[in-house]
């Protein structure tokens, strides 16, 4: 006995090829600015690829689009948000640890490119250091122009790979002298600022000198400022007349012609701690520079002001 076997529909395989470059963002809620967007990206030679049927992969609210660069070689990564915002980065491949790369890098995209943000991760035990610019309007000129700010950070990271060269010690002492917002040239062994006084019209140098001197587990830097810098030497009477005075902080210090030096001076000082606090070794300076002003003009009555 034979059973009737019913007819049936063969099914249908569609194959739907897009032929046309814009129709796999037809329903994708991208906004016009965006497309606008990718319309001046494909102007300027980028290719989407192909992530399994098209090249628009939906990540919460925003649509990723994965880019090539005109010339085939780079992997780029565009992110539309729901807004009008958009993600741009690029990324490549480092030596180093995540966290090595974070401070080697980091430091050298902020000073030479405000603009991009480093991003550090690591993948199958490699380091990828991704250039990323947000944009806050997605439009065509800032897209474009976001992608070249990340192909220069990177082509940057690219040229400064490997081991970061060693940092150059910073004076601590310059580190004070800028949080005083004092300003100073650097001679030599010293450090020199200029002081001028509003009232009586006149200026005196004051240094620093460089090499430090320790006293047990104390360690300190000479400040001073010449009150006597001539060929000839104080007289006695000038000797007797500063030397007998007292200070509450500091002294006074008379030195001979030598071969360094050519002339008498006598100098003002003062020690201070290393690790003082800026504000305190701003108030030693002004204390330095204004007692030996005084002291200058008590040993030169009438003379020009020289010091």
């Amino acid at each position: 006995m034979f059973l009737p076997i019913p007819l049936t529909t063969p099914a249908l395989v569609y194959a739907i090829r897009l032929t046309d470059d814009d129709a796999d963002l037809k329903g994708m809620p991208l906004t016009s600015i965006h497309k606008e967007a990718l319309a001046a990206l494909k102007k300027e030679g980028y290719k989407r690829t192909r992530v399994e049927e098209d090249d628009l992969v939906l990540v919460g609210s925003a649509t990723e689009v994965d880019l090539l660069s005109p010339d085939g070689k780079e992997k780029i990564s565009l992110s539309f948000y729901t807004e009008d915002d958009s993600l741009v980065e690029r990324e490549t491949l480092v030596p180093e640890t995540k966290a090595a790369a974070e401070a080697r890098y980091g430091s050298l995209l902020k000073e030479k490119f405000p603009s991009v943000k480093l991003l550090c991760h690591e993948s199958r035990g490699k380091t990828y250091a991704v250039a990323r610019v947000e944009l806050s309007e997605a439009t065509p000129k800032r897209v474009v122009e976001a992608l070249a700010e990340t192909k220069k950070a990177i082509a940057f990271i690219e040229q400064n790979r490997g081991a970061a060269p060693t940092p150059v010690p910073t004076d601590p002492l310059v580190e004070r002298l800028k949080e005083a917002k004092l300003s100073y040239t650097d001679i030599d062994n010293f450090y020199k600022l200029k002081y001028g006084f509003s009232d009586t019209k006149r200026s005196q140098i004051a240094y620093i000198r460089k090499v430090e001197e320790s006293y047990n587990s104390l360690k300190v830097q000479e400040i001073f400022s010449l009150c006597y810098d001539k060929s000839d030497p104080p007289s006695s009477e000038q000797l007797q007349s500063i030397f007998q005075k007292r200070f509450s902080i500091g002294g006074l210090v008379l030195e001979a012609p030598s071969e360094k030096q050519a002339n008498w001076r006598i100098r003002f000082r003062v020690t201070l701690a290393t690790n003082a606090l800026p504000e305190t070794l701003k108030e030693y300076l002004n204390l330095v520079s204004g007692t030996a002003d005084s002291l200058e003009k008590e040993l030169n009555p009438g003379s020009e002001d020289k010091l």
